[in-house]
């Protein structure tokens, strides 16, 4: 063997562990990128719904109005 061959390896060993930790630091921050756009449209969807009930009850309201508007004497 050569007497290059050991501290390649000993150098080659820590780069590989440093790149493997880098790359599972980015995973676990995409994880959480998608985590919180995951609750982000979620909050979005129930906004949504708020909103087309509460647009609901404001038409039934002004539908009831033109079917029964008030009598004035």
């Amino acid at each position: 063997m050569s007497p290059f061959i050991v501290p390649i390896f000993a150098l080659l060993i820590p780069i590989v562990a440093i790149s493997s930790k880098a790359f599972n630091d980015r995973l676990r921050i995409k994880h959480s990128i998608l985590q919180d756009e995951i609750e982000l449209e979620k909050l979005k969807q129930q906004s949504f719904i708020a909103e087309t009930e509460k647009l609901r009850l404001e038409i039934d309201k002004f539908v009831h109005h033109l079917h029964y508007p008030k009598m004035h004497y």
